[in-house]
């Protein structure tokens, strides 16, 4: 390491189909509605025909990690590829579908493999009108999902994703 300041990434072995963020494009005609008790349809029929404009789906395969804090850097982009939109920072999410609780955008962190786990001092705040969210942690922070929405609404880690050492 002749840098003073060497970058360093975290290899996710799930792949970046499990690490992904996204805002999702659609919005429903009747905003007050929750259609399918939530879940999203295969052809969204009761949507809009122009989509959100902040939508996109970013997908991870490696993430910038502080080795000495074990902070996620979010918003690096070295190693993503953005989809159908604009860039969305890992562990983002959020959608401008329905002013119900009615959360349609996703984010998937997962770290199996790596010996890493997401702190459970991480947590999530969302920002903008009839925000809701949704996140859930599985095998003890291994893997995060969350869902987020508003109209228009989203979610995104308070102070950053913290890691932690799997004993």
């Amino acid at each position: 390491m002749r840098d003073k300041f060497p970058e360093e990434f975290l290899t996710l072995p799930a792949g970046d189909v499990e690490n992904f963020s996204e805002i999702y494009p659609f919005r429903l005609k009747r905003r007050r509605t929750c259609p399918n008790n939530g879940t999203r349809p295969e052809a969204c029929t009761e949507c809009r025909d122009r989509p959100y404009q902040n939508a996109g789906k970013t997908s991870y395969s490696k993430v910038k990690i502080d080795l000495l804090t074990l902070q996620l850097q979010v918003t690096d982009q070295s190693f993503s590829t953005s989809i159908n939109g604009k860039h969305i920072p890992l562990g983002t999410a959020g959608d401008c579908y329905s002013s119900g609780d009615c959360p349609q955008g996703r984010f998937l962190i997962n770290l199996s493999g790596t010996g890493l786990a997401v702190t459970h001092n991480t947590t999530w705040v969302t920002q903008g009108k009839n925000s809701s969210q949704r996140i859930e942690r599985i095998q003890d922070g291994e893997i995060v999902q969350g869902w987020c929405g508003g109209l228009c609404g989203w979610c995104s880690p308070q102070t950053g994703i913290q890691l932690t050492v799997l004993s």
